[in-house]
């Protein structure tokens, strides 16, 4: 049982680092693009995740 929680608790962390460095990256890619080259970006990236 402590392995599972071990596991999950590493899991946990793993996911809210990468929403961490999703978030920056998006607010870094924001500040200096366009409003349309942002678009362009949402929009491919919607598609890749698809």
């Amino acid at each position: 049982m402590q392995k599972i929680a071990r596991g999950a608790g590493i899991v946990f962390a793993g996911t809210v680092i990468s929403m961490f460095f999703g978030f920056l990256s998006r607010a870094v890619i924001a500040r200096y693009f366009s409003t349309a080259e942002y678009g362009v970006f949402n929009l491919a990236l919607t598609v890749w995740i698809i």
